[in-house]
């Protein structure tokens, strides 16, 4: 399935981006890549998404609201194949970047032959879910309870939990969502109300506790400042 177009790949680690090339380039959907680093670079080229076969987007993508970049890109071009990348490997954000107009989603255990066959697939119009995904994915989609969950949460109060779950300030979560300080505070007021939360410390427990947005080091990290929060 050649094509003379190019992908379209929003990841900022240029190591990553490398590997990402030779995957597209074996899986033959595409004659190069085109990268982009930020969100601006990425909706520089969208003005452009004719030029390409598909779209692949990082969902930590500099800690940009990957989520609405994705919506954005199928607004725009309702036929584009979106593949979205999640090192996280969480079923609320796999699901969550799919009701956002992903058409699929791999994750950090994918294999190079599943990164193919997802990008084959978003750029035929079909759509991709790893198998190891799907297990988790189902039980996300039909589980019920009455307990407050973060799959309550809309979209923007999900990206305002994930950031300041980080240990980022509401001035910092503003400038990453592109919204006023007081917008960013109504999100974390808001959210604080859904979940039965009460401070930032309960917030970052709760991110913990839940795996959502936060993982690796960053979660050592904000881990050790929340237990000293809360002591």
């Amino acid at each position: 399935m050649s094509s003379d177009l190019n992908v379209l790949v929003a990841v900022s680690d240029p190591l990553r981006c490398l590997g990402i090339e030779a995957v597209v380039l074996g899986a033959g959907v595409a004659r190069a890549c085109d990268f982009a680093s930020s969100a601006r670079d990425l909706a520089e080229k969208m003005r452009h998404l004719e030029r390409y076969a598909a779209v692949v987007i990082d969902l930590d993508l500099n800690d940009s609201p990957a989520l609405d970049l994705i919506a954005r890109v199928r607004s725009l071009s309702p036929a584009m194949g979106v593949l979205a990348l999640d090192l996280a490997a969480g079923a609320d954000r796999t699901l969550r970047a799919l009701r956002s107009g992903a058409n699929g989603v791999v994750g950090a255990q994918a294999t190079r032959a599943e990164i193919q066959d997802a990008l084959r697939a978003v750029a035929a119009g079909g759509r991709f879910v790893q198998a190891s995904s799907l297990a988790s994915l189902i039980h996300q989609i039909s589980r019920q309870t009455p307990e407050p969950s973060h799959e309550d949460l809309s979209n923007r109060e999900y990206q305002t939990l994930c950031l300041l779950a980080r240990g980022m300030r509401l001035v910092d979560v503003a400038g990453a969502l592109s919204i006023s300080v007081k917008t960013a505070s109504t999100y974390r007021s808001r959210l604080l109300e859904k979940l039965q939360l009460r401070t930032n410390a309960d917030l970052i427990h709760y991110a913990l506790s839940n795996g959502v947005g936060v993982t690796g080091a960053v979660a050592g990290q904000v881990r050790a400042g929340a237990l000293a929060e809360r002591r």
